[in-house]
């Protein structure tokens, strides 16, 4: 149910979002998109670590967790989103939901964020189970989120030079890197 959700909510908010930007600061629009998605993955497992430690169970994450949603769905109430309008009817075929030329992008990104994915859910138990940290843990990904930041700011400026291959090389340069470093 969560990832149908998660999902869902995820490709509707894109549409939405690129949708009520202005075509002439479309880029830049997405950049900062991404870049509140990203940041919000990154600090909410600070955020979650520290309820963890100061209140001593997980009530309070929850809870946190459901007025976060509560306030987010709030938000999303408040959007005016344009009206579409109503294309003609196309057959439906398999290329309308599937972008055989975005394939090699789409493996290329999907092995990355599952990489992310099992550095990230395990980063937390691996700090206090193997190396012995009792707090801190959040450290990580506070260091991640500005990280996050940073790359964002770099890269917006290649991409407005139209360099959006090395933007993507250098990335995956220092992922590559960063994990190497993690790893040993």
């Amino acid at each position: 149910m969560h990832g149908l959700a998660f999902g869902l909510v995820t490709i509707s908010n894109s549409t939405v979002a690129i949708d009520v930007m202005p075509a002439a600061r479309r880029n830049e629009g997405i950049g900062y998109y991404a870049l509140s998605t990203n940041i919000a993955m990154a600090v909410g497992p600070v955020v979650s670590l520290y309820l963890l430690d100061v209140f001593k169970g997980y009530d309070y994450v929850f809870l946190t967790s459901l007025v976060s949603g509560i306030v987010g769905i709030c938000c999303v109430l408040m959007i005016k989103a344009p009206v579409r309008k109503k294309e003609n009817k196309e057959v439906i075929s398999f290329d309308r939901f599937f972008l055989v030329k975005g394939l090699p992008c789409a493996v290329v990104f999907t092995l990355l964020a599952f990489s992310y994915g099992i550095l990230t859910t395990y980063v937390a138990i691996y700090g206090v189970e193997e190396v012995g940290l009792t707090t801190g843990t959040g450290f990580f990904f506070a260091a991640m989120a500005g990280g996050i930041v940073l790359s964002r700011l770099l890269s917006a400026r290649l991409m407005k030079r139209g360099k959006l291959n090395e933007a993507v090389l250098i990335g995956t340069l220092l992922m590559i890197v960063g994990y190497s470093i993690f790893i040993f």
